[in-house]
This record gives structure tokens, sequence and C-alpha cells, in this order.
């Protein structure tokens, strides 16, 4: 169960983190109001409805926040259990490992990291430097790659 819930969540995540961060992704208007860029009916700071908004993506962003934190600690954690000999938490969160080799486990923390930054990078607010930071953020994780080779399988390095 917590495999399959874990693959899902790694399946989804760009896209739950990307629509609990659209209340604060405003967007300047020529009158110079805002507006939520996908809602455009809705101006920001200004109509009833952006404060609810708001605080609504703030609850919702506490269950990506806890995803990332969880695997960061079984990332933490996977030595000493590997030690234990405890094959349940390999079973249990094979979701974060299976894509890579055993040497590059930590890689599955750059992985979700990766994908968490390209969901949060529409929140700055010049194109150009969406552009500059989204090209930014993949070279470096295309360099790190090129350098570790984590993929397990040899077609995908």
């Amino acid at each position: 169960l917590v495999n399959t819930l874990g693959s899902l969540f790694m399946i989804f995540l760009i896209a739950i983190v990307h629509t609990v961060v659209e209340p604060f992704q405003c967007l300047a208007q020529p009158n110079g109001l805002s507006v939520v860029q996908s809602y455009p009916a809705v101006i920001c700071g200004e109509s009833q409805e952006h404060p609810a908004m708001l605080w609504t993506g703030i609850a919702f962003s506490i269950i990506p926040t806890c995803f990332i934190a969880l695997c960061c600690f079984v990332v933490y954690q996977l030595p000493k259990k590997i030690v234990q000999a405890s094959s349940r938490v390999l079973q249990s969160c094979a979701f974060l490992f299976f894509r890579f080799k055993a040497s590059s486990y930590w890689y599955a923390i750059v992985f979700i990291a990766r994908g968490t930054l390209v969901a949060l990078i529409p929140l700055l607010p010049n194109s150009l430097v969406q552009v500059i930071c989204i090209a930014t953020l993949l070279m470096a994780t295309m360099l790190v790659q090129t350098h570790i080779f984590p993929w397990r399988v040899e077609l995908a390095k």
C-alpha cells in the first residue's frame, strides 16, 4: 500500500505542487490590478475569494511538504535499514529507489527536488527569470546525472 501510494504521489507531484501554488500566481493587468493567473475574475488582494484561495493553498501545501520530508527521512535512514537487514523498508519504499543504482540511492532526493522546483518556478515574477531558472535547474541536474549515472537501466543513461 505504501509503495502504491508513494508511486502515485511521485507521478503527480509536479501537478500537486503546481495546483497548490496557483493562488499565489498573480498576473499584472494594464489597469494596474493583479489577477490570479488561472482565475482572471479573482483580483489578488482585493476580491473576497483570494484570501480563502491563499489559505487553502497554504493548508494543502502541507501534503507535498510532508511527502518530501518523509522521502528525505527514508533516504537518510536507508543505510541503517540495510545494515539491519530490514527488507520491509526496501519493499514499501521501492518507489523511491527502483530507478537508481544501489550506490546512487540518494539521487531520489535530487529527482524529487527537481520536480518540486520545476513546479515552483512559475511563482517567479518575470518570464525571463523563469526561463533562466528552469534552464539552470535542468542543466545542473543534467550535469549531475552525466557525472553520477544514477539510473539502474543502461538505456536511461
